[in-house]
């Protein structure tokens, strides 16, 4: 599982769409924790629990995507 959340960020870094400056296999594990503990906290219930909505949120940052303003810093 980490081995393609790493692909899909190295992949996302190379197009400009990720933070370069982070390694793919860190934050792989990271997101592999993040939604572990997610899953601890709300239990079974996860989809339809209150807070799912919140936390989808956070788990696209642990990804670090860069920011328009950020890729207009990088460009020049």
């Amino acid at each position: 599982m980490t081995d393609a959340i790493e692909c899909v960020y190295a992949k996302g870094q190379l197009i400009g769409e990720f933070n370069k400056s982070f390694s793919p296999a860190m934050i792989s594990r990271a997101y592999i924790s993040f939604f572990n503990g997610v899953a601890l906290t709300l239990g079974e219930s996860i989809l339809h629990h209150p807070e799912w909505e919140n936390l989808k949120g956070h788990a696209f940052y642990l990804f670090a995507p860069i920011q328009p303003k950020e890729k207009l810093e990088e460009s020049e």
